[in-house]
This record gives structure tokens, sequence and C-alpha cells, in this order.
């Protein structure tokens, strides 16, 4: 979290721990399915599931908006907002402003949204599909 004027000024990491716990855990394949318009909490997310090992990741680039925003009204009514934290993945890598890159890119022409095919869906269902 941000706690100061510096462009480095920063709180001490808040680490979060992913494992699996209890008697029963899924471990098949799990797909995340992203596209441009995956931001913020959508991309925390799929930071965080990228790391276990049964997760795939397709579709297209997210939006590189992981940083959590608060907001202000300025005397003329104005409202604006601004970034507060600073989001990183196990290796310290920031992906503010470029977005996660999945592991597969499958994307949607025209055409197939027109005929109502969703490709990254199709491939989602092929791979689970093939684990069976």
């Amino acid at each position: 979290m941000k706690n100061g004027p510096g462009p480095n000024d920063y709180s001490e990491p808040r680490l979060f721990h992913i494992e699996p716990k209890g008697e029963l855990q899924f471990l098949g394949t799990v797909i995340v399915i992203t596209d441009r318009e995956s931001a913020s909490a959508a991309e925390v997310f799929t930071m965080g599931m990228r790391e276990l090992p049964h997760v795939i990741h397709i579709g297209e680039t997210t939006t590189g908006i992981f940083a959590d925003m608060r907001s202000d009204q300025l005397p003329n009514g104005w409202i604006f907002g601004y970034p507060f934290s600073w989001f990183t993945d196990q290796n310290d890598q920031s992906w503010e402003s470029i977005g996660m890159v999945p592991h597969l890119r499958v994307l949607n022409t025209e055409e197939d949204i027109a005929h109502n095919i969703d490709r990254p869906l199709e491939l989602a269902i092929a791979l689970i599909e093939k684990q069976e």
C-alpha cells in the first residue's frame, strides 16, 4: 500500500499463500479464461490461479489494471481516482500496464462472434475433455 509521497513509498509487502486444504481437493485441469476486459480483481485472481500446477490460462492478455483505487472529489465537483497499491507475482514481477499473458492465446474474430462461436471456451472444453 502507498504510504508516502515518494515514488517508492510503500508499506511492507503483504504476502498471500495458496495451498490445498481439507481432505478433498480437485486436482483435475482448471481453465482460467481472460480477455482484454479482465481487470482488477479478475487479474489478481488470475495471477494467483496461475501459480497452481493444474491451471491453464487461456484467452487474451488481461487489461493490466491491478492496483486498488481510491477516489476523491475536487471543489468544482470533479471526481478523480488514483491507485494506492502495487501487486506483484511470486517472482516480484509487476504486470501493471502489461496484463497477464495467457499460456495459450486464443482470440475470437468478428466472424466468430457473428456466428456465436467462442474459441476460448471451445478450447477450454476440449482441454478438459482430453483430461477425462
